[in-house]
């Protein structure tokens, strides 16, 4: 437990940070740290992804990551937020 803790505690983090901060407009402050994450596991943060780059005005990049056919794993680890960002589409309206 002890050896993948932290690094789920770290990217909880990110993810709250990440909720927190799309409340209020600022979801890509966050952007460069989502990457990092997204390149370990595209998979689980692809919708995350696609909306800190939407909150970056990047429409063109949010969907080239956005991937809604990619079935939500049910393993997925805790910090995936994927589900409730399933409701949105990138560069929608």
């Amino acid at each position: 437990m002890s050896r993948v803790g932290g690094p789920n505690a770290a990217v909880m983090g990110l993810m709250g940070r990440f909720t927190v901060l799309s409340t209020v407009g600022r979801g890509h402050e966050v952007i460069e740290e989502i990457r990092q994450v997204h390149t370990r596991v595209p998979d689980d943060t692809h919708d995350v992804l696609a909306h800190a780059l939407l909150s970056a005005g990047d429409r063109e990049a949010a969907r080239a990551v956005w991937r809604p056919d990619t079935p939500i794993r049910p393993d997925a680890p805790p910090w995936a937020t994927r589900p409730s960002s399933r409701t949105a589409t990138p560069g929608s309206g």
